[in-house]
């Protein structure tokens, strides 16, 4: 019989562990026949999200099926952890009601969605983001989203440094971390003072009156002149 040495077993590296499940986005936005291009910027966006790896979520594909688009965008908006909010002219002029009713019909009901999920939490600013493509401006932002008090969101191009703040957000990865907290230093108190603990009060010193007499003494004539002098450490005047 060979004895053997037991050893544990190694096991594979469990990546899925360390994984983060990837945030299911909604992509809202307005469909605008005046700026085509601004459809074109929203689907590059949509690619560029996923490519990494962001589950980000777009009404083209559903668009290929026959679709409840009512129940579509309001399961869509239940299902998201993030809702993305494109911000164009056409956008904030349906989100905020201002629109022709007959125009846009399916952006005028996503953004009452939005604007009522918002509305029953309002501190939940990491879920409800706008976003400025290249071509827009802050001002396409819903008044309801705060565009002026609140983090607005620019991608200057579909890459990782011109989106980068959005990624970030979207993949849990701020940019600043706190350090970690160091120990409390020990800080003896100081001893009470009191008025025997003052140093003495250096006295000043003696004044005397310096005289001189002139004159004849015998014949009764005396001139005494004098002056207020004082003494220093020598003794002598000063």
């Amino acid at each position: 019989m060979v004895a053997t040495t037991w050893r544990p077993a190694i096991e594979p590296p469990d990546t899925a562990r360390h994984t983060p499940t990837p945030r299911r986005v909604l992509i809202s936005y307005a469909h605008d026949p005046d700026e085509p291009e601004h459809g074109e910027w929203v689907r590059r966006l949509w690619e560029f999200l996923r490519s990494c790896g962001v589950d980000a979520r777009l009404d083209l594909p559903a668009a290929g099926r026959r679709q409840d688009w009512s129940l579509w965008m309001a399961d869509e908006i239940r299902a998201a952890d993030v809702i993305l909010v494109i911000a164009s002219p056409a956008y904030r002029e349906r989100a905020e009601g201002r629109a022709d009713p007959n125009v846009g019909h399916g952006v005028q009901w996503e953004a009452r969605l939005i604007r009522d999920a918002f509305y029953r939490d309002q501190r939940a600013l990491d879920r409800f983001v706008p976003v400025v493509l290249p071509g827009q401006t802050i001002e396409g932002v819903p008044d309801f989203l705060a565009p002026h008090t609140s983090t607005v969101y620019e991608v200057s191009d579909f890459t990782v440094p011109g989106a980068e703040p959005l990624l970030r957000l979207l993949t849990s990865q701020p940019d600043t971390i706190p350090s970690p907290l160091g120990p409390t230093p020990t800080l003896p108190p100081r001893p009470a003072t009191t008025p025997t603990d003052r140093p003495a009060r250096r006295p000043e010193p003696a004044r005397y009156v310096h005289n001189e007499m002139t004159g004849d003494v015998n014949g009764g004539i005396i001139i005494q002149a004098g002056h207020i002098g004082s003494v220093g450490k020598d003794g002598s005047d000063r």
